[in-house]
């Protein structure tokens, strides 16, 4: 599980911090010591900034897993003569005409 990792002190590439540290090689078949500075630079990292990258890999890891909300369906124009708009009866519209004898 820890192959290639190696513990000593040093500064930590993230805080900066002189801290007990981690030397993570770029590729598991490497060891820290053996890598040589260049593109492929070993890793030193405290264990608060490993830490702090565990738990963000957690919350990266829930942001993938949540689910996608789902669509709304389109709201479709009703027809007019699928649904026809209710008007009132005369009966009941009389009280809102006006008295022309008034």
């Amino acid at each position: 599980m820890f192959n290639g990792i190696v513990a000593a002190a040093g500064l930590c590439n993230h805080c900066g911090k002189r801290r007990m540290l981690a030397y993570i090689a770029p590729t598991k078949d490497d060891h820290p010591y053996e890598v040589a500075y260049g593109p492929d630079r070993v890793l030193e990292l405290c264990a608060g900034c490993i830490y702090k990258l565990v738990r963000l890999a957690g919350l990266l890891l829930k942001l993938e897993a949540r689910p996608k909300p789902p669509k709304k369906p389109r709201n479709r124009a009703q027809s007019r003569q699928t649904a026809p708009l209710p008007h009132p009866s005369p009966e009941h519209t009389s009280s809102l005409v006006p008295d022309p004898t008034v």
